[in-house]
């Protein structure tokens, strides 16, 4: 299992600017991914808002090209749980 300890959340927007690109990010996002040497996490939650903006924004495959990629190895993805809401 990947350490989160080093980790960096990666939010929606992230993802966003890497798969659209048109977006005034897209190059920074890109270039921030290959030169990174940190795992990268996300949560349950983050995918499902990502999915379903590349999903409203760029149509059904792309969001189902990111969704296959997020959800499989080597993704770190967290379960936000009742006491995180609660500690939110």
């Amino acid at each position: 299992m990947t350490s989160t300890s080093r980790a960096i959340l990666v939010d929606t927007s992230a993802y966003f600017a890497l798969v659209d690109r048109t977006d005034q990010h897209h190059a920074a996002a890109v270039g921030f991914v290959e030169a990174n040497d940190r795992p990268l996490v996300t949560t349950d939650l983050i995918i499902v808002e990502t999915l379903n903006l590349v999903q409203a924004r760029l149509g059904s495959s792309p969001a189902i090209t990111l969704g296959k990629r997020l959800l499989g190895p080597p993704s770190t993805v967290l379960k936000v749980t009742d006491p995180d809401w609660a500690q939110a």
